[in-house]
């Protein structure tokens, strides 16, 4: 995939073959959302806030949850964790 053919854009990680993204996918939805997001010691972040948001935007729920695995450890690592910014 080609950052012009990625819906996203240019992504932070830099992998723009998503196989990495899918891996996250896969293993969130092995755990189940709630258990995903609880392996991430010391998160702030909880199974309702991401189905809210899902709901909010349409999103799958698995899909928000895999991304904020990649991007900052669901806010406990990076500019993430410094900022609350998940």
């Amino acid at each position: 995939m080609t950052a012009s053919s990625n819906p996203i854009g240019v992504y932070a990680t830099g992998d723009m073959s998503g196989e990495r993204h899918a891996q996250f996918y896969r293993e969130a939805e092995q755990m189940g959302l709630e258990a995903y997001i609880n392996k991430f010691k010391g998160t702030q972040i909880t199974a309702d806030m991401v189905n809210q948001s899902a709901q909010q935007f349409g999103v799958d729920p698995l899909m928000i949850a895999a991304t904020m695995g990649m991007d900052s450890s669901m806010g406990t690592k990076g500019k993430g964790a410094r900022n609350y910014n998940p």
